[in-house]
């Protein structure tokens, strides 16, 4: 009687335990055009803020009322900045940046050229989250350089 019911709860336990779930997690595709909807940087390299994304709307406002910033990946690995202003004489679309970019499961590297044919790479560890019921995919980049920490956000629309 002892060993039927040693047995059977060896047994419940065993066939209880589930294998590893195998559901895939759904993958993020970098490709499209994202909104930049955080910029931290710290310290704060301007007027005490850390708010980095304020301080540019603050700069480029003259006259505009919205000012938004997309980052814009395409399948053939061109990156571009972009920002969309809606300003007293109309809606105005700018790139401010053009480069290519290359990924990695944790990474994002950008390599820009800075108008002086100089390139520069910047590479953010990513952290990608897939688009739930009712919110966008968004994805979170970090990096740190030379003792400043910079933290973006963008949603994919």
């Amino acid at each position: 009687m002892k060993t039927n019911l040693i047995i059977t709860l060896f047994l419940v336990v065993l066939l209880g335990c589930s294998k590893e779930d195998n559901t895939p997690v759904p993958a993020v595709d970098l490709v499209g055009k994202w909104e930049l909807v955080k910029f931290t940087v710290d310290p704060s390299p301007v007027n005490g803020t850390n708010d980095y994304l304020a301080y540019l709307r603050q700069l480029f406002s003259y006259n505009c009322t919205e000012i938004n910033f997309y980052y814009n990946f395409s399948a053939d690995k061109a990156f571009s900045e972009s920002t969309e202003s809606k300003c007293q004489s109309g809606t105005t679309n700018d790139t401010l940046l053009d480069g290519k970019w290359e990924s990695t499961p944790t990474e994002l590297s950008i390599t820009l050229d800075d108008g002086t044919g100089v390139q520069q790479t910047q590479t953010y560890k990513i952290d990608l989250h897939p688009a739930q019921p009712g919110k966008y995919a968004y994805m979170d980049l970090t990096m740190s350089n030379n003792g400043t920490n910079y933290s973006l956000s963008l949603n994919k629309l």
